[in-house]
């Protein structure tokens, strides 16, 4: 007798309940779960590449380690309507789109910055910056000196030296997002802290 391949829909149930199993504590139902999500970051490459979005390393294992995460939270809400796989590319999506999101806010609150505090950094030399902060004239100086650390030297050695994220997380010893994080609300707090100043 030929071999007839399982209906999709039948698959798809199989996978439905293969959830409920994790969800319920088996181990090996658990074990398959996780061996089913091992693709992810093959689905985000993919996934960047039907949208021309390139991902360096740093950003693509983080979206990685984020899918998982989601597809974890929401295994109760996996309904078996497709493979365990198509749900979590659908997830990956998701994610990448928030990805590209945060990337072009990320890159207007840079353009702005730079665009507003050009003449003020220009001629910053990093190396002594924290040494006469408190008796320099100097708005921005003041500023940082305020900000404090670690968040000051870090928008110091990205946006003076222009240090990569990892090179920053690197030396001050913390994850390369909480460093991105740092920076760009260091920003936000530099840009309106010296806009309230009379700056000549």
């Amino acid at each position: 007798m030929p071999f007839e391949p399982r209906p999709h829909n039948c698959l798809a149930t199989e996978d439905r309940e293969l959830a409920r199993s994790a969800l319920a504590g088996e181990a090996t139902a658990r074990s398959e779960i996780i061996r089913r999500l091992s693709p992810v970051r093959a689905m985000l490459i993919s996934a960047a590449r039907r949208r021309h979005q390139y991902l360096n390393s740093s950003d693509l294992d983080d979206l990685a380690q984020q899918v998982s995460l989601t597809a974890w939270r929401r295994l109760a809400s996996f309904e078996g309507r497709a493979r365990l796989e198509s749900w979590v590319y659908r997830i990956c999506t998701l994610e990448l789109k928030g990805y590209v999101r945060r990337e072009e806010r990320r890159r207007r609150a840079m353009r702005d910055w730079h665009s507003q505090n050009a003449d003020r950094t220009r001629n910053l030399d990093v190396v002594d910056a924290f040494e006469d902060l408190r008796g320099d004239g100097c708005h921005l100086r003041r500023a940082l000196y305020d900000l404090g650390s670690p968040r000051a030297e870090i928008v110091l050695m990205r946006h003076v030296h222009g240090l990569t994220f990892k090179a920053i997380a690197g030396q001050v010893g913390v994850p390369h997002n909480t460093v991105r994080s740092h920076y760009y609300r260091g920003l936000i707090w530099l840009r309106r802290t010296l806009t309230r100043k009379d700056v000549p």
